[in-house]
């Protein structure tokens, strides 16, 4: 057999550089970035990828950074976040986009940011959250479609920031400040403790993205460096390495680790927010 190692490679940059915005769970081609954070403070902008160039679409209702979200390209769904500038301060709004507009929808019922996100418009979970000073929330919150519950269960380490994949009945959660090493999966009523990451994540300004799957999992984009790590539904272990030293970029692939898109994020050391993108490729094996 042939195998083809997985490689991060450069792929179109955003329109508006900024960190800390939120993705859609969706396949690379068809990506969604919204919100963040820019130079001046949080904004409101959303940009589509469709495999080949982003382009600007219609803004939130509220401008924000520290988010994620779940769902697809056109159908997406953010909660809670922050407002930096005026006001400066943690939010519980929650917003709906259908592939044209965003539209405000029933009040996340706490005020945080740093929430992580898995599943779809129409079911989705909300994981953990942070208010600024650690230790975070074990708090995890459904969404039907219209409106929020608590969800059966909460995860076993507090925390915000996490990387949340998978639906709403089979997630993972890993990493998030405080910095810690700690991943979790959920099976729609509890969540189990797994093998640790290779490295804690668990930046200033989003921590580290992830996507993927349960087992599959791509993690990366943490404390201003180029480390990447996998799960292969047993344990982490290294994965290729990115070119750019961002953290609290947005990132979105499928429900595995076969395919995957970085963008945005604040580029260490320097002083200002990024639009590079990368995509990730993942190990093939071919026939000989």
């Amino acid at each position: 057999s042939t195998v083809t190692p997985g490689a991060w490679a450069s792929a179109p940059s955003i329109g508006t550089g900024r960190y800390s915005g939120g993705y859609g769970i969706t396949p690379t081609n068809a990506s969604i970035i919204f919100g963040g954070q820019s130079d001046t403070g949080s904004v409101a902008n959303t940009e589509t990828y469709d495999g080949s160039s982003w382009s600007e679409q219609p803004d939130l209702n509220n401008a924000r950074s520290r988010i994620t979200g779940f769902g697809t390209q056109t159908a997406a769904v953010t909660m809670g976040g922050r407002q930096v500038g005026t006001p400066n301060d943690s939010m519980n709004n929650t917003e709906l986009y259908d592939g044209s507009s965003w539209t405000n929808g029933p009040s996340y019922p706490l005020t945080v940011r740093g929430i992580g996100g898995a599943g779809t418009n129409a079911a989705g979970l909300a994981i953990a959250a942070w208010t600024g000073s650690p230790p975070g929330f074990t708090t995890c919150n459904d969404w039907d479609g219209s409106g929020w519950t608590a969800a059966e269960g909460n995860l076993n380490t507090a925390r915000g920031y996490v990387s949340g994949w998978g639906t709403q009945g089979d997630a993972g959660a890993a990493g998030g400040p405080p910095a810690n090493t700690d991943y979790e999966e959920y099976n729609g009523s509890s969540w189990t403790t797994k093998a640790s990451l290779v490295t804690a994540t668990g930046g200033p300004s989003g921590g580290a993205a992830g996507f993927g799957g349960t087992p599959g999992a791509i993690k990366a984009n943490g404390n201003g460096g180029t480390f990447s790590q996998q799960w292969n539904g047993t344990s982490w272990a290294t994965a290729p390495s990115r070119a750019n030293t961002n953290y609290g970029g947005g990132m979105s692939g499928g429900n595995t680790a076969a395919s995957g898109i970085v963008t945005g994020g604040y580029i260490y050391p320097s002083t200002g927010p990024a639009n590079a993108s990368e995509e990730f490729t993942g190990e093939t094996v071919a026939a000989a």
